[in-house]
């Protein structure tokens, strides 16, 4: 999208993805999602930007390829469903979920569903509609620290074992 002069835009909740265009806006060179110049007035907000911008614009809870100054902006993959198919629905634990703003978002999203659904405004033009994400399961040293804190509780003295060395050592901790 190309900003022309002396204009003013806002973009809320919009999602630009795989942008193809020239310097005719013609074309197979990939460009930037959006292209303004110094006599226009962008602001974008809860918005995702994956082809990245050119030129001067505000921007603020957005997730924008490259990144941007501006409050809440993220530069990170957005993980939608499926966008070598097209589908820019956010995916359970993309982290553009929750992290909008309210301020001046719409009602709906693109599907007419409601928003905000779960705990807050989404970025983009599509609001979550699934299950929270998943939360994930403690990795091996996670159990361990449980593991022995759990020991620690029970038995009241813990050993250190030193396995790193030629000499195994044993050291009492209380």
């Amino acid at each position: 999208m190309e900003i022309e002069d002396n204009s003013s835009i806002s973009i809320i909740n919009g999602t630009f993805v795989k942008n193809v265009s020239n310097s005719d806006g013609i074309g197979a060179d990939k460009g930037p999602d959006l292209r303004t110049n110094s006599s226009s007035t962008t602001v974008v907000t809860n918005s995702i930007l994956r082809s990245g911008t050119a030129g001067l614009l505000s921007a603020t809870y957005s997730n924008i390829v490259g990144g941007a100054a501006g409050t809440g902006n993220i530069n990170t993959d957005p993980i939608f469903v499926d966008a070598d198919n097209d589908d820019y629905r956010l995916s359970a634990c993309s982290p553009s979920v929750d992290t909008g703003t309210a301020a001046g978002a719409p009602s709906e999203d693109l599907d007419g569903n409601v928003r905000p659904t779960g705990g807050g405004i989404d970025m983009g033009a599509f609001e979550f509609q699934g299950a929270e994400c998943p939360k994930p399961i403690p990795t091996l040293s996670e159990w361990g620290i449980l593991i022995l804190a759990l020991l620690l509780m029970i038995c009241g003295t813990l050993y250190l074992v030193q396995v790193n060395s030629p000499i195994v050592s044993r050291e009492k901790v209380e």
